[in-house]
């Protein structure tokens, strides 16, 4: 849950393990593919709902007060496709607009931001109960190298 107080603090002790991470390699001049559920919303990057995160987790995976920055691969797609999840909010296992949200990233250093043919967050099937599918939707980036 991206609001809950104490499911925040444990994502912003792994974001800031990540961070450090991501600093060092950074540091010897690698490029960062930063991907993943990182079960939060980005401030910068609004999702199709505008959701707002309660926590610094993405603002600390992109690098907040660090010597970095990664940039989102969302700000490639128009708001209105922003959104990589559904959480049936009202377990009426009926997808509204409303329960779309986007909590899965792909971050990318400036060298690599620099190569991005396209992006696009694939919604190829249908939400729902009882189905096989996840309740993620993939994003897929192409990169030009």
């Amino acid at each position: 849950n991206p609001t809950d107080p104490e499911a925040c603090a444990k994502r912003e002790a792994q974001a800031l393990v990540l961070q450090d991470i991501t600093k060092t390699y950074i540091s010897q001049g690698y490029e960062i593919i930063l991907i993943g559920d990182f079960n939060d919303w980005d401030r910068e990057v609004l999702d199709m709902n505008g959701n707002v995160p309660t926590s610094q987790v993405i603002d600390l995976l992109k690098g907040s007060g660090q010597t970095y920055t990664l940039k989102s691969a969302g700000s490639y797609v128009s708001q209105e496709e922003r959104y990589t999840e559904w959480y049936d909010a009202n377990s009426d296992c009926v997808t509204d607009v409303s329960e779309f949200s986007t909590i899965d990233h792909v971050f990318v250093s400036p060298g690599m931001a620099g190569r991005i043919d396209s992006v696009q967050y694939l919604h190829f099937y249908k939400e729902g109960c009882g189905t096989y599918e996840s309740d993620h939707y993939p994003i897929l980036v192409r990169f030009v190298l």
